[in-house]
């Protein structure tokens, strides 16, 4: 977890680590794609679940690119500082995940007394190895979900919906923009 905690003071230091939060400081670096035609939010049957599914994994095969090692990093909102895990769901998909770091909402908002847990934990990609996960997201369960790759200096947040990519590199942006061009946001704001 100490390269994941290098590569955010290199590359995004100019936010917390919370996925919500990273378009808006690096705008140069975002790109957002649509997990159903129609920039639909929720699917509705078992087909649509299948669409999302492929169209998350052959944009994480796409910037992957033969480094395997990835971080999950998922997040869990709490009253207290140091808390344990609690949220089932995360401890059944992300058994092996560690406390990162405990980022204060009071931060961001004085009026908000809270915590996101973030916890981390090393994963080796292979086609469908989030899915679990992306299923979760897909169905507004999990929130706060980031996909790292510290070698390929790109983050990956789902969300019920979509995904927000950010390269360190913003010339990488215009390739994926490329590459997925169907599927990028069409919303003048990128939303």
């Amino acid at each position: 977890m100490n390269e994941l905690g290098a590569f955010w003071s290199a590359e995004y230091q100019k936010t917390l680590p919370i996925a919500d939060d990273l378009k808006a400081h690096y705008p140069e670096r975002w790109i957002r794609i649509h997990t159903l035609p129609g920039s639909k939010r929720w699917p509705a049957t078992e087909e649509e679940y299948e669409i999302i599914l492929d169209r998350h994994n052959s944009v994480l095969h796409y910037l992957a690119a033969g480094r395997s090692q990835l971080y999950l990093v998922t997040a869990e909102y709490t009253q207290a500082m140091n808390a344990s895990r609690s949220i089932e769901t995360l401890l059944r998909v992300d058994p092996h995940a560690q406390l990162w770091q405990a980022v204060s909402m009071s931060q961001i908002d004085p009026d908000d007394t809270g915590y996101w847990q973030l916890y981390s934990s090393e994963w080796t990609w292979r086609q469908g190895v989030f899915d679990d996960i992306l299923r979760l997201v897909a169905d507004d369960q999990l929130r706060g979900v980031m996909i790292v790759s510290t070698a390929g200096r790109w983050i990956y947040h789902p969300y019920d919906g979509g995904a927000d990519i950010l390269m360190s590199i913003p010339s990488e942006r215009a390739k994926i923009a490329r590459e997925y061009e169907e599927w990028v946001s069409k919303h003048p704001e990128g939303l």
